[in-house]
């Protein structure tokens, strides 16, 4: 009978913990993005950075939900937490949970530390970069990209077509 009261209560302990910390996610990581209209947290404000794709467009909203939620959030939050709560509750099946999630763990370590831009898991899942606001252009759309890409190119082969003259 206490066994299954304590079974009962590391359920109940284990759900309010992780509904507590989505709901944080969701209001710090993907509401503050869009009320501030332009994907970044109070955090990324005060220090000047910035989200984006990486190939220089703004983030969208669903590329923003699939970063905070399913990266930060899954990945690199409830996956240790669980893992500390299992371990601390001392769970029956805790042996081939805690493996999964260390397993998780080592290998979002190791994809952290093997990339070329150092990108975290959440950045990888959602093909976003971090990078300092004021020293870079950040496009809003993919169409605008190509423009001025078009409008580069054409500016390059002006110059190099022009004839030069000596004095």
């Amino acid at each position: 009978m206490v066994q299954s009261q304590y079974s009962v209560i590391v359920t109940y302990t284990f759900a309010m913990i992780s509904v507590s910390l989505l709901i944080v996610f969701i209001a710090w990581h993907f509401i503050v993005p869009l009320i501030l209209h332009d994907g970044r947290t109070f955090g990324k404000k005060i220090f000047g950075l910035a989200v984006m794709r990486t190939n220089g467009v703004r983030i969208s909203n669903p590329v923003l939900f699939v970063r905070s939620i399913l990266g930060l959030y899954t990945m690199e939050t409830m996956a240790p937490i669980l893992f500390l709560l299992m371990t601390y509750f001392g769970m029956g099946s805790v042996g081939v949970i805690a493996a999964v999630l260390v397993a998780i763990l080592d290998i979002g370590v190791m994809i952290y530390t093997r990339n070329n831009t150092r990108s975290s898991i959440h950045d990888l899942l959602s093909d976003t970069v971090v990078v300092d606001f004021a020293s870079q252009r950040i496009f809003e759309s993919q169409e605008a990209l190509d423009a001025y890409t078009l409008e580069q190119t054409q500016i390059s082969d002006a110059t190099q077509t022009s004839p030069k003259t000596l004095d």
